[in-house]
Parts: C-alpha cells; structure tokens; sequence
C-alpha cells in the first residue's frame, strides 16, 4: 500500500515501471491517502514507483519483490 501523509492528493498519479524503464501500469490516479499499488502477476525483481504530480515526477521508490 502507498499512503500519502500530504492531505493535497489533486493530480497525484503513479507510474510502475520494471528494472529496464518499461511502464507497467501508467498514470494512475491517487485517490485517497491509501492507495494499493497491484503487483500480482508480475515477477520477481526490481521494480521502480513513480509519483507525479502536474506530470512531473516528485518521488520514485525502488521496490524489491520476492
């Protein structure tokens, strides 16, 4: 889950790319303070988060799944 302490969640999205840059799952709105970022089905490895806002990125967390 990715929880937002920000309570501004206007024009928030998520972008999940895997290890080479490729989007995964792309612009997805952030709705409330807890969002659950779906990672079924994919495989194991190193996975990047983007949080945008305006289209601009303002974080990225690394994601390690096992």
């Amino acid at each position: 889950n990715l929880v937002i302490v920000n309570d501004r969640l206007d024009d928030l999205a998520y972008n999940l790319f895997d290890i080479n840059g490729k989007m995964i799952s792309g612009n997805s709105k952030i709705t409330s303070s807890e969002t659950s970022v779906s990672m079924q089905g994919l495989n194991q490895g190193i996975y990047f988060l983007g949080i945008t806002t305006n289209n601009k990125t303002i974080k990225t967390f690394k994601i390690i799944k096992k």
